[in-house]
């Protein structure tokens, strides 16, 4: 520490002490807790550096105490527009807060006094990752709607504002901003520990977007405020170089209300930077081997060698970005997009196959090789490849075209032309999985659904399924009585809708009875057997009951007269063997 440093903060705190214990015109602070001790009204000689266990008072102006701030705290420094400027000590700054940081009680003051003229002609400190700006002209505090001035704010460790304090302004009365701390704290947060925020002004240097910037902009400035103020489109300097370096923040557009949602862009860019500065340095390379090498003894070596570098390089950053592009794009599709989640990883496949095949043939042009023959070679097998997995790729693409076209989804019933009814439990690139209602999974490619015709029972405007019972009756029944009998049967079950309501049509005259249908609507189709089986139980208890018969197909067969019966002749009596006579194997010839 300097020798100025040591005699000027122990004469800052006694000045700020003695301020604080003679009496003021303004109102009082607020009165410390009583088990936290004051700072005595005699001079204090701590410097900076040593940790204070006490309530420290803050002023915001010469002679105008505020309220205190308790704890443990590490002694920076204290500056106001009454007191000399800043000593040049950054480095101890540091020191403290490597030193104490870990225990999280290293505070940082800083004043944003509108008198600039005062303060150390340094615009700009970097204490430990944190890089802090001064307000000239008060600018800073009259975007946060702050009327007192000088302002002070401590942030904490973790790069919280852990109190904010203001002074009057000569045109304005005293006013604490205290209730604009919460809007500070979800937004300041400590910069990242490997890079660093530029040090010139945020304000005519690039600019970034983050998503949460301007909204907080705008609570700080309150609703008062026009939505076209430019105070209101840009979160405060300090601010912004308090935010991350990843952070994004808004930039200037025609409409005020606007806001990216995405950084793709500054992917890309960060993706280019190191392709970039390799290519230059590859370009400065070749330039510097021409003018060492001037006889070109070297020539056709290094260029190829060169080159394949520069393909190397670039295939890499054409992969990445194809993949960062294409995980955008899948996140933000809809329904029926080719490119989505489940997709991606093929998609993503196909680019980097095509990628690589482009960096080969680049490669192979830079060292002179003839790829005329490779090329054909490569066609030949292409073809060969492609009639042998035909199966395969049409399965494949199939899967595709049914995950673009979205015809069903998980969990719909679907039924195909053969019968075969189930619930969707997985839809892939080459197969879709169904579950029977006999817990049984059947696998069908995808290339056979996506030739035959499929009954998605869970589509349309609502999940219910309307179904038909067919019953017939006998003739000479009741039509009134049977529709009457027919409409009890659904209520009170806990499958059937009753909007829309059951319906009985008399739909046509059959070859043994009269034909009705009794259709109901049920809440989802996988109950369809239950409810199937549950109605046809009541319909027919009910037809029983109210003694109505149901018809069969029954047969009856009428004979007019029986033919006349026909004599049989006698059979001729056959001649008896001797016992042990042979028996003939043939019998004779008839005469």
């Amino acid at each position: 520490m300097s020798l100025s440093s040591r005699v000027l903060l122990p004469a800052a705190l006694a000045a700020l002490t003695a301020a604080c214990t003679r009496p003021q015109t303004a109102p009082p602070p607020e009165p410390p807790p009583p088990d936290a001790p004051v700072l005595p009204a005699q001079p204090i000689r701590h410097g900076a550096g040593e940790v204070l266990d006490l309530t420290v008072p803050l002023l915001a102006g010469p002679g105008l105490p505020l309220p205190s701030l308790r704890g443990r705290v590490v002694v920076l420094e204290l500056t106001s527009a009454a007191l000399p400027s800043w000593p040049a000590s950054f480095a101890l700054y540091n020191d403290l807060l490597r030193e104490h940081g870990a225990a999280r009680l290293a505070v940082v003051v800083v004043a944003l006094d509108s008198d600039r003229s005062r303060l150390s002609p340094e615009p700009d400190l970097r204490l430990h990752g944190f890089e802090l700006g001064w307000d000239p002209q008060g600018a800073l505090a009259a975007r946060l709607q702050v009327a007192a001035l000088p302002t002070a704010l401590v942030l904490g460790r973790d790069g919280r504002i852990v109190h904010v304090a203001s002074g009057p302004a000569p045109e304005a009365p005293a006013r604490s901003s205290t209730p604009y701390a919460p809007l500070w704290a979800p937004e300041v947060r400590r910069p990242h520990s490997k890079t660093r925020i530029p040090s010139h002004d945020l304000n005519r240097g690039p600019t970034a977007r983050h998503p949460r910037a301007s909204a907080y902009a705008r609570s700080a400035a309150g609703a008062a405020r026009s939505p076209h103020d430019p105070r209101r489109r840009r979160p405060p300097r300090l601010l912004r170089r308090c935010l991350p370096d990843r952070a994004v923040l808004p930039r200037r557009r025609a409409d005020p209300g606007a806001e990216d949602q995405t950084d793709l862009d500054d992917q890309i860019v960060a993706i280019l930077r190191r392709p970039i500065f390799i290519t230059v340095l590859l370009v400065g390379l070749r330039w510097s081997a021409s003018i060492v090498d001037s006889a070109g003894r070297f020539k056709h070596i290094g260029d190829p060698l060169l080159e394949t570098v520069a393909v190397i390089v670039w295939t890499g950053a054409a992969i990445r970005i194809a993949t960062l592009v294409l995980r955008h794009f899948s996140q933000r599709a809809g329904e029926g997009s080719f490119l989505q989640p489940r997709t991606l990883p093929l998609f993503d496949m196909f680019a980097k196959l095509i990628l690589f095949g482009g960096a080969t043939y680049f490669a192979l042009l830079a060292w002179k090789v003839d790829v005329t023959g490779w090329l054909a070679s490569a066609g030949i097998v292409g073809i060969a490849v492609g009639f042998a997995a035909k199966d395969s790729l049409a399965n494949l693409f199939a899967g595709i075209f049914i995950l673009a076209d979205a015809p069903y989804k998980i969990g719909d019933m679907i039924k195909f032309d053969d019968g075969s009814r189930g619930r969707v439990t997985d839809i892939g690139l080459r197969s879709t999985r169904i579950l029977t209602r006999d817990n049984i999974e059947i696998t069908v490619p995808n290339s056979i659904i996506g030739n035959s015709k499929v009954v998605n029972e869970s589509a349309g405007p609502a999940e219910k399924e309307r179904v038909a019972i067919k019953v017939s009756v006998a003739y000479g029944s009741d039509i009134d009585l049977v529709r009457g009998v027919l409409l009890e049967c659904p209520k009170g079950q806990p499958h059937i809708c009753s909007d829309p309501a059951p319906t009985v049509v008399f739909t046509s005259f059959g070859a043994s009875g009269l034909e009705f249908s009794l259709m109901v609507w049920i809440v989802q189709p996988g109950l369809l057997e239950d409810v199937l089986d549950n109605l046809n139980c009541r319909v027919y208890k009910a037809l029983t009951a109210a003694c109505i018969e149901i018809p069969y197909s029954k047969h009856d067969v009428y004979i007019k007269g029986l033919p006349e019966p026909v004599a049989l002749p006698a059979p001729e009596p056959r001649p008896a063997l001797a016992l042990g006579a042979p028996r003939p194997l043939l019998a004779p010839p008839a005469p």
